[in-house]
């Protein structure tokens, strides 16, 4: 399994919905594209996030599948509003053992 995480530093016009709506169309990719075992996204609850104050983590049930998920248009389509609303996106896969 590889854990895909996310961390969104939004932009200072980002209003607190249009976050919650993205990060709906996020939890929504589970359904949408093979490999995704699990999604769980928010806003970051810790007082030491450097500007990054919502979220996401996918569980993929393998490599393969991680890979296919960048190029997979329903993807695209999310990542692409990520970007409108995000001034700085961090990404981190981990193996989990």
């Amino acid at each position: 399994m590889i854990i895909h995480i996310v961390l969104l530093q939004p932009k200072s016009d980002t209003t607190p919905e249009q976050m919650d709506a993205v990060l709906e169309q996020i939890k929504a990719l589970k359904e949408k594209i093979p490999g995704i075992l699990y999604v769980q996204s928010d806003a970051n609850r810790h007082n030491a996030h450097q500007g990054y104050t919502y979220g996401f983590v996918m569980h993929f049930d393998n490599e393969e599948h991680l890979k296919a998920y960048s190029p997979n248009p329903h993807h695209k389509a999310v990542s692409s509003q990520l970007r409108q609303l995000s001034s700085a996106i961090l990404n981190f896969d981990l193996p989990q053992e």
